[in-house]
């Protein structure tokens, strides 16, 4: 028994006098700790939803080694584009319907590229864009159907056609779609706009707005005519009709070197007149004037009588407005 108590305590100071292992070369040992190899773990390109107006940047994320050096190759269908070795790719090299993708690799002396190559995006249409649309004729009446004109560009020379939205005093008109407002929808004093927007065959642009017009008070129209004879000794009565579209209240009134006793009744317009044909040829040149009562504008009816003793005797008149 006693030889067995020395073997046993033999084996308890052998075991008690052995070292434990460093905590660094049991690291070693088991590979845990030690510097990883660089490598490309993701790459995506910018923006994902590329145009032909789009420049592009690959993004990418290196593990191992944040500041490891890259090479880069930038694919178009496929192909690689010849100098398109950095991180961005400018719009020059593609064109819509184009694939392009990228690869990328970790740069290290004396070993071959493992390049990892992107997913592929598609270029894209570009939208067209409305740069300017503008109302006429200028200025604006009720009594004109309005014009819109718009002028704008597409980057991949597409063709463009346009919609139009009219708005009236803040509101959509409802119905008209294009170029033209019929006036039945104005009135004097509505402050109107425009909105027109691009479409190339593909997408549509964003609308652009025109500057706000304000229809404009429309003149009167005579829409009366005169009696085309004279009779000397009766009495020369003409009543003129005239229509004003905004509903204003009109004035009457004779302008020029109207024949002596000619008169105008300023509220009805009614003109009356002795005829009086003197012993010498005679002509009278002078206009009847109808006034509105909204913006003052004149509408203007020449009148040329020429008077000749033992002749017929005429009337002639000529419209003008302004």
């Amino acid at each position: 028994m006693f030889r067995r108590a020395i073997i046993l305590l033999l084996a308890v100071g052998f075991f008690s006098c052995s070292q434990p292992a460093d905590d660094g070369q049991e690291a070693a040992e088991s590979g845990y700790g030690t510097a990883e190899t660089a490598r490309v773990r993701s790459i995506w390109i910018e923006p994902a939803n590329p145009t032909s107006y789009s420049n592009l940047k690959a993004e990418v994320e290196v593990r191992g080694d944040p500041e490891a050096r890259l090479g880069y190759q930038w694919l178009k269908n496929d192909e690689p584009i010849p100098g398109a070795i950095q991180n961005t790719l400018a719009k020059k090299h593609f064109n819509r319907g184009d694939f392009i993708s990228i690869q990328v690799w970790v740069v290290q002396p004396g070993s071959n590229k493992n390049p990892v190559t992107s997913d592929v995006v598609m270029i894209g249409n570009t939208p067209p864009a409305v740069e300017w649309v503008a109302i006429g004729p200028a200025p604006p009446t009720s009594t004109a159907e309005l014009k819109a004109v718009a002028s704008g560009k597409d980057l991949d020379n597409d063709a463009m056609t346009y919609t139009y939205e009219w708005i009236v005093n803040g509101e959509t008109v409802v119905g008209p779609e294009g170029p033209s407002l019929p006036n039945r929808y104005l009135r004097r004093g509505d402050e109107v706009q425009v909105a027109a927007t691009a479409f190339d065959g593909t997408d549509w642009g964003q609308p652009n707005t025109s500057m706000e017009v304000v229809i404009q008070n429309s003149p009167p129209m005579i829409v009366s005519k005169p009696p085309a004879q004279l009779e000397e000794g009766a009495t020369y009565r003409y009543e003129i009709k005239a229509e004003d579209v905004d509903g204003d209240t009109l004035s009457y009134s004779l302008q020029g070197k109207p024949p002596e006793g000619m008169v105008i009744d300023s509220k009805t317009g009614v003109v009356e007149w002795q005829v009086v044909i003197p012993a010498e040829p005679v002509t009278y040149e002078y206009e009847v004037v109808v006034v509105d009562f909204g913006i003052i504008i004149l509408t203007v009816t020449i009148y040329r009588t020429e008077l000749l003793r033992g002749c017929p005797t005429t009337l002639k008149s000529n419209l003008l407005s302004f």
